[in-house]
Protein backbone atom coordinates (compact mmCIF):
# COMPACT_ATOMS: atom_id res chain seq x y z
CA UNK A 1 0.00 0.00 0.00
CA UNK A 2 2.90 2.15 1.01
CA UNK A 3 4.57 2.03 -2.80
CA UNK A 4 0.52 3.06 -4.20
CA UNK A 5 0.35 5.79 -1.62
CA UNK A 6 3.44 7.25 -2.52
CA UNK A 7 3.06 7.11 -6.59
CA UNK A 8 -0.44 8.68 -5.64
CA UNK A 9 1.06 11.41 -3.73
CA UNK A 10 3.49 12.14 -6.32
CA UNK A 11 1.08 12.44 -9.22
CA UNK A 12 -0.72 14.47 -7.09
CA UNK A 13 2.12 16.64 -6.47
CA UNK A 14 2.84 16.42 -10.36
CA UNK A 15 -0.61 17.39 -11.33
CA UNK A 16 -0.49 20.49 -8.80
CA UNK A 17 2.15 21.64 -10.65
CA UNK A 18 0.75 21.15 -13.89
CA UNK A 19 -2.83 22.48 -13.29
CA UNK A 20 -1.13 25.36 -10.73
CA UNK A 21 -2.23 28.81 -12.07
CA UNK A 22 -0.89 31.70 -10.66
CA UNK A 23 -2.87 34.76 -8.75
CA UNK A 24 -4.19 37.52 -11.09
CA UNK A 25 -6.40 40.80 -9.71
CA UNK A 26 -7.98 43.50 -11.07
CA UNK A 27 -8.85 47.04 -9.23
CA UNK A 28 -11.33 49.27 -9.69
CA UNK A 29 -11.97 52.63 -8.44
CA UNK A 30 -14.91 55.31 -8.49
CA UNK A 31 -13.79 58.05 -9.80
CA UNK A 32 -11.61 56.09 -12.13
CA UNK A 33 -7.87 57.19 -12.16
CA UNK A 34 -6.57 59.56 -14.24
CA UNK A 35 -4.92 62.89 -15.72
CA UNK A 36 -7.01 65.61 -13.63
CA UNK A 37 -6.33 69.70 -13.84
CA UNK A 38 -4.44 71.23 -10.74
CA UNK A 39 -6.31 72.56 -7.98
CA UNK A 40 -9.32 69.42 -8.82
CA UNK A 41 -9.37 67.48 -5.62
CA UNK A 42 -10.75 63.88 -5.71
CA UNK A 43 -13.15 63.54 -2.47
CA UNK A 44 -12.48 60.45 -1.77
CA UNK A 45 -12.38 57.33 -3.86
CA UNK A 46 -14.13 53.91 -3.94
CA UNK A 47 -12.96 50.68 -4.49
CA UNK A 48 -13.78 47.18 -5.77
CA UNK A 49 -11.92 44.14 -6.89
CA UNK A 50 -11.71 40.71 -8.25
CA UNK A 51 -9.00 38.10 -7.64
CA UNK A 52 -9.18 34.90 -9.77
CA UNK A 53 -8.57 32.24 -7.04
CA UNK A 54 -8.22 31.94 -3.28
CA UNK A 55 -5.60 33.88 -1.85
CA UNK A 56 -4.16 34.08 1.67
CA UNK A 57 -3.27 37.64 2.12
CA UNK A 58 -4.00 40.81 0.32
CA UNK A 59 -2.67 44.57 1.06
CA UNK A 60 -4.33 48.07 -0.44
CA UNK A 61 -2.35 51.35 -0.29
CA UNK A 62 -3.47 53.06 2.56
CA UNK A 63 -6.76 51.08 3.52
CA UNK A 64 -7.03 48.65 5.84
CA UNK A 65 -8.65 45.14 4.68
CA UNK A 66 -9.85 41.79 5.74
CA UNK A 67 -9.01 38.87 3.63
CA UNK A 68 -12.64 38.22 2.63
CA UNK A 69 -13.04 42.06 1.05
CA UNK A 70 -13.43 42.94 -2.35
CA UNK A 71 -14.03 46.41 -1.46
CA UNK A 72 -12.93 49.53 0.39
CA UNK A 73 -12.98 53.29 0.67
CA UNK A 74 -10.22 55.94 0.61
CA UNK A 75 -11.98 58.80 2.48
CA UNK A 76 -9.47 61.75 2.22
CA UNK A 77 -9.46 64.23 -0.41
CA UNK A 78 -6.34 64.10 -3.21
CA UNK A 79 -4.83 67.20 -4.96
CA UNK A 80 -1.73 65.68 -5.83
CA UNK A 81 -0.07 62.80 -7.46
CA UNK A 82 -0.93 59.58 -5.49
CA UNK A 83 -1.03 56.16 -6.51
CA UNK A 84 -2.76 53.11 -5.07
CA UNK A 85 -1.64 49.48 -5.38
CA UNK A 86 -3.68 46.24 -4.27
CA UNK A 87 -1.34 43.19 -3.96
CA UNK A 88 -2.63 40.38 -2.93
CA UNK A 89 -0.88 36.48 -2.51
CA UNK A 90 -1.68 32.55 -2.79
CA UNK A 91 0.99 32.34 -0.51
CA UNK A 92 3.32 30.91 -3.73
CA UNK A 93 3.19 33.78 -5.75
CA UNK A 94 1.58 37.49 -5.97
CA UNK A 95 -0.12 39.70 -8.21
CA UNK A 96 -0.63 43.32 -8.40
CA UNK A 97 -2.80 45.68 -9.83
CA UNK A 98 -2.24 49.59 -9.71
CA UNK A 99 -4.66 53.03 -10.24
CA UNK A 100 -3.11 56.21 -10.27
CA UNK A 101 -3.88 60.36 -10.11
CA UNK A 102 -1.84 62.84 -11.74
CA UNK A 103 -2.42 66.49 -11.39
CA UNK A 104 -1.60 68.57 -14.26
CA UNK A 105 -1.64 72.48 -15.43
CA UNK A 106 -2.62 73.21 -19.13
CA UNK A 107 -1.24 74.76 -22.01
CA UNK A 108 -3.62 77.59 -23.54
CA UNK A 109 -2.46 77.87 -27.37
CA UNK A 110 -4.29 79.37 -30.15
CA UNK A 111 -4.93 82.41 -32.34
CA UNK A 112 -6.08 85.55 -31.25
CA UNK A 113 -5.91 89.75 -31.97
CA UNK A 114 -2.97 91.28 -29.71
CA UNK A 115 -4.84 92.06 -26.83
CA UNK A 116 -4.95 95.25 -24.84
CA UNK A 117 -2.95 93.40 -21.88
CA UNK A 118 -2.38 90.28 -21.37
CA UNK A 119 -4.41 88.49 -18.72
CA UNK A 120 -5.71 84.82 -17.09
CA UNK A 121 -8.72 85.27 -19.27
CA UNK A 122 -6.95 86.05 -22.53
CA UNK A 123 -5.15 82.91 -21.84
CA UNK A 124 -7.81 80.43 -21.06
CA UNK A 125 -9.93 82.08 -24.04
CA UNK A 126 -7.79 80.99 -26.81
CA UNK A 127 -8.93 77.76 -28.56
CA UNK A 128 -6.98 75.18 -27.38
CA UNK A 129 -5.54 73.50 -24.50
CA UNK A 130 -3.96 70.92 -22.90
CA UNK A 131 -3.18 69.27 -19.88
CA UNK A 132 0.98 68.75 -19.86
CA UNK A 133 3.94 68.04 -17.32
CA UNK A 134 6.49 69.83 -19.64
CA UNK A 135 6.83 72.32 -22.28
CA UNK A 136 6.92 69.74 -25.34
CA UNK A 137 4.22 68.68 -27.71
CA UNK A 138 2.87 69.95 -31.37
CA UNK A 139 0.79 73.17 -30.74
CA UNK A 140 -1.62 73.51 -34.08
CA UNK A 141 -2.16 77.41 -35.13
CA UNK A 142 -4.65 78.41 -37.56
CA UNK A 143 -3.61 82.22 -37.83
CA UNK A 144 -5.63 84.02 -39.93
CA UNK A 145 -5.49 88.12 -40.67
CA UNK A 146 -4.32 90.08 -38.30
CA UNK A 147 -4.17 87.60 -36.02
CA UNK A 148 -0.93 86.08 -34.29
CA UNK A 149 -0.24 82.90 -32.52
CA UNK A 150 -0.08 82.75 -28.79
CA UNK A 151 1.22 79.80 -26.47
CA UNK A 152 0.60 80.13 -22.95
CA UNK A 153 2.51 77.74 -20.51
CA UNK A 154 3.28 77.84 -16.85
CA UNK A 155 6.56 79.82 -16.14
CA UNK A 156 8.55 76.53 -14.29
CA UNK A 157 8.22 75.11 -17.92
CA UNK A 158 9.65 77.32 -19.95
CA UNK A 159 11.48 80.27 -18.10
CA UNK A 160 12.90 81.98 -21.42
CA UNK A 161 12.25 84.80 -23.31
CA UNK A 162 12.24 82.79 -26.50
CA UNK A 163 10.29 79.66 -26.80
CA UNK A 164 12.15 78.05 -29.91
CA UNK A 165 9.78 75.71 -32.04
CA UNK A 166 10.25 73.66 -34.93
CA UNK A 167 8.02 74.78 -37.47
CA UNK A 168 7.75 73.08 -41.05
CA UNK A 169 10.98 71.73 -40.03
CA UNK A 170 12.87 75.02 -38.80
CA UNK A 171 13.80 76.41 -35.78
CA UNK A 172 11.36 79.30 -35.22
CA UNK A 173 11.83 81.63 -32.50
CA UNK A 174 8.52 82.89 -30.64
CA UNK A 175 9.36 85.87 -28.09
CA UNK A 176 7.84 85.99 -24.79
CA UNK A 177 5.66 89.10 -24.36
CA UNK A 178 4.22 88.79 -20.93
CA UNK A 179 4.54 86.78 -17.34
CA UNK A 180 1.46 86.41 -15.86
CA UNK A 181 -0.19 85.19 -12.80
CA UNK A 182 -2.82 82.43 -13.90
CA UNK A 183 -5.99 81.12 -11.88
CA UNK A 184 -7.04 78.44 -13.59
CA UNK A 185 -10.78 76.95 -13.54
CA UNK A 186 -10.30 74.76 -10.45
CA UNK A 187 -8.90 77.76 -8.48
CA UNK A 188 -5.34 77.16 -8.79
CA UNK A 189 -2.96 79.87 -9.04
CA UNK A 190 0.35 80.01 -10.86
CA UNK A 191 2.99 81.76 -12.83
CA UNK A 192 2.72 81.93 -17.21
CA UNK A 193 4.87 82.78 -19.64
CA UNK A 194 2.86 84.40 -22.68
CA UNK A 195 4.46 83.59 -26.04
CA UNK A 196 3.78 85.35 -29.28
CA UNK A 197 4.67 84.76 -32.76
CA UNK A 198 6.30 87.20 -34.42
CA UNK A 199 4.15 87.80 -37.68
CA UNK A 200 0.54 87.49 -38.15
CA UNK A 201 -1.55 85.76 -40.90
CA UNK A 202 0.54 82.54 -40.77
CA UNK A 203 -1.81 80.19 -42.19
CA UNK A 204 -2.32 76.78 -40.43
CA UNK A 205 0.86 75.82 -38.62
CA UNK A 206 2.43 73.38 -35.98
CA UNK A 207 4.84 74.26 -34.07
CA UNK A 208 6.84 71.60 -32.33
CA UNK A 209 8.40 72.04 -29.25
CA UNK A 210 11.05 69.87 -27.34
Amino acid sequence: HSDIDNVKEALDKLLGKVYYVNPSCSLSASPAGGTFEIGTVIEGVDFTWSVNKEIVSQTLTDCTIELADRSASYENNISSNKSFTLRVSDGTNAATSSVSYSFQPKVYYGAAEVPASYDGEFCMGLSSSALKSSKAGTYALNIGVDKYGFIAMPKSFANVDVLVAKVGGFDTEIPKVATISLTNAKGHTQDYNIFKTTNSNLGSISAVVS
